[in-house]
């Protein structure tokens, strides 16, 4: 009796797994087949709680504020921005995920969010998700932009589509690791252009890592002179009080 054809795809990705194992995003070491992390991995590694800026959801240090330094001295263009995790808990395998040709942690990263922040997400009522863009010269090098594939996992657990080609990349800016919040926000200054909005009334822009927010608000800015009426953001991981971390999210 000849066996079924649907079988087929499912032995291949098991053949594939086992050749090819993922890796834990959180510790590095091989998940068992179908799995996106070590279940202990993910339990032990604490989500970003409050309290949080209201504002751009950042980590505070007390109750007491509810907007952290950077958005008293300067108020964001977005109407809110959440993140999955504390910078520190989940730094390696982020970095992995965007510079050692580890895509496939986005789809834990994505999940992650929907998990955390998929309630909230969906109250936002908007019309698609918008992935911070790559330059295409960066884009062809690294074979893959990392919040596409974010942006991808979580639109396909809530139903949102994806507008990868709302915002461009028009300017390739330099590393940002090592400059000021007024020289990253000059850095990306004319560094995005509007692209395919058209249509998008409210728009989430999804990113991986979120430091100083001047990406999040150069490419907001953009969607709002196209004509959206609101953005919201949201994030893999935050520092706290608006950019306290050592590394950037340049891209």
């Amino acid at each position: 009796m000849k066996r079924s054809c649907a079988a087929k795809p499912e032995f291949y990705e098991k053949t594939i797994s086992l050749l090819f194992p993922r890796r834990c995003p959180l510790c590095g070491r091989p998940v068992e087949p179908g799995a996106l992390c070590h279940e202990a991995c993910r339990q032990k590694t604490p989500y970003l709680t409050p309290p949080f800026c209201l504002q751009c959801g950042t980590a505070l240090a007390d109750d007491e504020s509810e907007l952290c330094r950077g958005c008293v001295r300067a108020p964001k263009s977005f109407a809110m921005a959440r993140h999955v995790y504390p910078y520190p808990a989940v730094r390696q395998g982020l970095l992995d995920m965007k510079y050692k040709d580890r895509p496939e942690y986005a789809d834990h990263f994505a999940a992650e969010a929907v998990r955390r922040l998929g309630r909230e997400m969906v109250s936002w009522d908007a019309d698609a998700l918008v992935p911070v863009p790559l330059h295409p010269a960066r884009k062809r090098h690294r074979g893959y932009n990392q919040a596409a594939l974010l942006a991808e996992g979580i639109g396909r657990a809530l139903q949102l589509p994806v507008r990868e080609k709302a915002v461009r990349r028009v300017r390739r800016t330099a590393p940002m690791k090592a400059l000021s919040r007024t020289a990253r926000s000059a850095n990306l200054e004319k560094a995005f252009a509007a692209g395919d909005a058209s249509g998008i009334r409210r728009a989430i822009v999804v990113d991986d890592i979120y430091t100083t927010g001047a990406t999040a608000e150069a490419v907001t800015r953009v969607l709002l002179q196209a004509g959206a009426e609101k953005v919201f953001v949201v994030t893999m991981a935050a520092g706290s009080d608006a950019g306290s971390t050592d590394e950037s999210d340049f891209l």
